[in-house]
């Protein structure tokens, strides 16, 4: 059976989807016998299987997105930036990003993007509460009881791990066969089923959306991964300063706020003012 380039496109991303799940599920063993292991050598007295692996999963967490990091950056820099072949298939936009317009815009985008997930994860939570708490109880398992590991990985790591797979490798595949929006439906599904959390899945679709059009705007992953360490930060350290939760209202104006730079900054816009002045 031959399969057209389409296909191939998102067959590829679901393969690449399945190897970042299997490295994260075979990690996850790996590091769940390894800690009980040393934990029977360790110990004199009755074990807690439960208790062990609470301990040690955000080290082994850690080390996940660590590895992930290296099999994607790897695969991402021998492709995709040191034998590309073509303009858009090459990391070529990395010193673009770093203008304070493009980072402005790239603030701008994450922060429009974060609100609009806020809405939507309160709206999910609002019709199915249990989805909230399914959340917060992996997040607490990701933070651990030490949370500086904890915070590591979900603000640093799994950003890069994550960006390197899906707007890295994923996302410079499909967009030989795919234009932006084919891109970012692929990309956002693909994204949205890596998180196996109802709620996250929902939530994460502005995001995936978002990142997705960066990383292809600016021709790097790098836009990408600055806009998801940003939004993890935000997620992460709102919550832990403001110690209540967000209000509606709040969320809106924050959208509007944020909104505006991006219609004054947009090329369109810029395009169109400019053709205007020339005439």
């Amino acid at each position: 059976m031959k399969f057209s380039n389409k296909t191939k496109a998102v067959l590829f991303g679901i393969l690449v989807l399945m190897l970042f799940l299997f490295i994260q599920l075979l990690s996850g063993i790996a590091g769940g016998i390894v800690s009980t292991v040393f934990m029977m050598i360790s110990s004199e007295g009755a074990i807690d299987f439960n208790e062990i692996i609470i301990k040690a999963q955000p080290y082994i967490l850690f080390v996940t997105e660590l590895i992930c990091i290296l099999v994607f950056g790897i695969w991402y820099y021998l492709k995709y930036v040191k034998t590309s072949t073509g303009q858009r298939q090459s990391d070529s936009g990395s010193a673009s990003i770093f203008s304070i317009r493009s980072l402005s815009l790239i603030i701008c985008y994450t922060m429009v993007s974060f609100c609009i997930a806020l809405l939507l994860s309160d709206t999910v939570t609002k019709l199915w509460p249990a989805s909230h708490e399914l959340f917060s109880s992996l997040i607490s398992k990701v933070m651990g009881e030490n949370s500086l590991v904890g915070y590591v990985t979900i603000i640093l790591l799994a950003p890069i791990s994550e960006e390197l797979a899906f707007r890295g490798v994923i996302l410079r595949n499909s967009e030989r066969v795919f234009g932006l929006t084919g891109c970012i439906v692929l990309n956002a599904i693909l994204f949205s089923i890596m998180h196996l959390n109802p709620l996250q899945c929902i939530y994460v679709i502005p995001i995936a959306v978002m990142l997705t059009y960066l990383a292809y705007k600016y021709n790097t992953v790098l836009a990408s991964i600055i806009a998801h360490i940003i939004n993890n930060s935000l997620g992460v350290l709102i919550p832990l300063f403001l110690n209540r939760e967000i209000k509606t209202t709040e969320i809106i104006l924050v959208m509007i706020i944020f909104a505006v730079p991006i219609y004054l900054l947009s090329d369109k816009r810029n395009t169109l003012r400019t053709a205007a002045e020339n005439s």
